[in-house]
């Protein structure tokens, strides 16, 4: 085990085991205690430790896909439950998982949806390249391609993103954070 999954193993059991003590302090110290009823605050509690439960899933799933071993990546996506749980990160691996064992079409799926969470992301429209050209669509290849390169081209330009917007006819908007649009 790394020594970043070590730390954040440990500030899972650390933050799960807490005791109710130190969680009440925490609640009273922040904004947010005043607001949430004892029944909210452990529901909280839970949903935190849960994200955190995702978090050290997908990089496991990474862990795995770095080693070639992408069924092994299935495997550990699948243990964290609906799959509708997942943000881009998690059906991004899943579709990398899934082209890693050439079954393109079903990576597609995936794919598609992470670029929809995260239209900025230009690893899920080269992976959607290639899943696209293993399928037999080299017209989507092209432009999925193509998407990618006028991302990295204009995250080049403005050196930030904020968004990725479609504009239709194979045309993208992308806005930095200081407002500056440029249009691909």
């Amino acid at each position: 085990m790394s020594r970043e999954n070590e730390t954040v193993e440990q500030c899972r059991d650390d933050f799960v085991s807490m005791s109710q003590e130190t969680w009440d302090a925490m609640m009273t110290e922040s904004r947010f205690g005043a607001f949430l009823t004892p029944v909210e605050q452990e529901g909280l509690k839970l949903a935190i430790a849960e994200r955190i439960r995702l978090k050290q899933l997908e990089r496991q799933a990474e862990g795995y896909l770095e080693l070639d071993m992408p069924h092994h990546a299935l495997e550990t996506l699948a243990r964290s439950g609906d799959e509708s749980q997942w943000g881009s990160r998690g059906l991004h691996l899943f579709g990398e998982a899934l082209r890693g064992l050439e079954r393109h079409q079903e990576a597609l799926l995936y794919l598609a949806r992470a670029a929809q969470q995260a239209l900025s992301n230009i690893h899920v429209w080269i992976a959607m390249g290639w899943c696209y050209k293993r399928t037999g669509r080299i017209d989507l290849a092209i432009e999925a391609l193509g998407v990618s390169e006028t991302i990295t081209s204009k995250l080049n330009a403005i050196g930030d993103v904020t968004r990725v917007e479609t504009l239709g006819g194979g045309r993208y908007r992308v806005v930095s954070p200081r407002g500056k649009d440029v249009r691909g």
